[in-house]
């Protein structure tokens, strides 16, 4: 899964650009990645574009995994919005399950279809969490 990860500072916003086949060592690195990046992302909102991804190896099994590592490292995401883009009725469904997976945690995520929703949805205010 080649990615580019970009900070947008006069935004407040990651955005991250998948492309290729999303994978769940990739995915795990990308966290792993964030977390580094901590201070530079820290309360900002980001849009995971996903609409570019040609498939997918994860399952429900491993998109828990990846829930569970964003746990450990969720201080630099609390309070945030993050979108992710999903055209594909697969990448779809891996992106909702994620999204449940995540309800009622300490930032926001919501699946959606469109870079216009997705962005709509993150100039919004902030998750209250």
């Amino acid at each position: 899964m080649p990615l580019t990860v970009h900070v947008e500072p006069a935004k407040d916003l990651v955005y991250i650009e998948t492309t290729g086949i999303v994978t769940l060592d990739e995915v795990l690195q990308l966290v792993e990645n964030l977390s580094v990046a901590g201070p530079d992302i820290k309360g900002r909102n980001g849009i995971i574009d996903a609409s570019r991804a040609a498939g997918t190896s994860l399952t429900f099994d491993s998109v828990r995994r990846v829930s569970d590592q964003v746990t450990r490292v969720e201080e630099i995401f609390r309070g945030t919005r993050w979108a992710i883009i999903a055209t594909s009725d697969v990448m779809f469904g891996i992106a909702r399950i994620y999204e449940t997976l995540r309800m009622g945690k300490s930032f926001d995520v919501r699946a959606f279809r469109s870079r216009r929703d997705a962005e709509s949805w993150i100039k919004e205010s902030k998750s209250v969490a």
